[in-house]
C-alpha cells in the first residue's frame, strides 16, 4: 500500500514495537485521512484489503459535505468526541490563528480538548469492542487522519504494550505524510507569519500535528489512571489477561 499518495496519510500500524520487542502484527490495522480523497484506483487498493469496518469519526456536518465511498465495507459513523465546551472552540482557519487574549484562550481550549478526550469516549470503546471481536481488519479515519485519527491510533497502540514514545513517534509521522500540504501553507502564509511569528503554532496545527497535543493526551491518561494497565480496565473492562490474549493474538517476534 505504499503506492498511495502520502498526503493521503494512509499507514498500518503493522511492524511498530512494543516494549517486550515484540511487533504489532501487519494488516489490521489502518489509518488514513478522509476517504473522499482518495482517487477510484487509490480505492480499488484499499478494497484489497478485505475490511471488515471502517470508522468514521467526522463529524455529522463534514459526513453529509463529504461522504465516505462505498467501498462494500461496513461504516461507523461517530462524531468523534463532543464535550459541553466545544460550541467555543473554533476550529476553522481563522479561529485557529486568533491573536491576544482570544488565541490565548482557543489554545486553552484546544488543550482541554485533547486532554479529555481519551475518557469517556464511546468510539473508543467500540474500537476496542472491534478488537475483542476479532472484526478486523478495520480502518479508521477522520477528515485529516491526524488529531481524532492519532488519539485512535494512540490507544489502539498502547493496547499492546507500545511505550509511549513510540505512540507520539506514530503521531508525529503525520508531519511526514502530510509534508507537501504543510509547506504550501506555509509558504503562503508567510507574510503573514513574519508580522505574527506568534502563529507558527497554531498554524501547524491546522495542517500537521504537534508532539504537545499528543503528549497531552498521553499524560492526561497517566495523571487519571496512573498506568495504562488501569485506564484499559476501567475504561474499557480490558483487563491484563484479556489483553495479553490480544498481545499475543495480534503482536509476534
Amino acid at each position: 500500500m505504499n503506492t498511495l499518495r502520502k498526503e493521503l496519510n494512509f499507514r498500518d500500524l503493522g511492524n511498530i514495537h512494543t516494549k517486550t520487542g515484540r511487533k504489532i502484527k501487519k494488516g489490521f490495522f489502518y489509518r488514513s485521512s478522509g476517504l473522499n480523497q482518495f482517487s477510484s484506483q487509490d480505492l480499488e487498493k484499499i478494497r484489497k484489503i478485505g475490511l471488515k469496518k471502517i470508522i468514521d469519526l467526522r463529524s455529522k456536518e463534514e459526513r453529509e459535505k463529504h461522504p465516505d465511498p462505498d467501498l462494500g465495507v461496513p461504516i461507523i459513523c461517530f462524531d468523534a468526541y463532543r464535550a459541553k465546551y466545544m460550541d467555543d472552540i473554533d476550529f476553522s482557519f481563522n479561529g485557529m490563528l486568533s491573536l491576544g487574549e482570544k488565541g490565548l484562550q482557543q489554545k486553552a481550549l484546544r488543550l482541554k480538548y485533547y486532554e479529555n478526550m481519551p475518557f469517556g469516549n464511546p468510539y473508543l470503546k467500540k474500537v476496542m469492542e472491534l478488537i475483542q471481536e476479532d472484526e478486523l481488519p478495520l480502518l479508521f479515519h477522520c477528515a485529516s487522519g491526524k488529531d481524532r485519527t492519532g488519539l485512535m491510533a494512540m490507544v489502539i497502540l498502547g493496547l499492546f504494550e507500545v511505550e509511549p514514545e513510540k505512540m507520539l513517534e506514530d503521531y508525529l509521522q503525520t508531519n511526514d505524510y502530510r509534508r507537501a500540504i504543510i509547506d504550501q501553507v506555509f509558504l503562503e502564509s508567510a507574510s503573514l507569519l513574519k508580522e505574527y511569528p506568534e502563529l507558527n503554532g497554531p498554524l501547524m496545527e491546522t495542517c500537521g500535528v504537534k508532539s504537545e497535543m499528543g503528549l497531552a493526551m498521553i499524560a492526561s491518561i497517566l495523571n487519571q489512571y496512573g498506568s495504562f494497565d488501569h485506564y484499559y480496565e476501567q475504561e474499557f473492562g480490558i483487563d491484563i489477561k484479556i489483553r495479553e490474549r490480544l498481545i499475543e493474538r495480534y503482536t509476534e517476534l
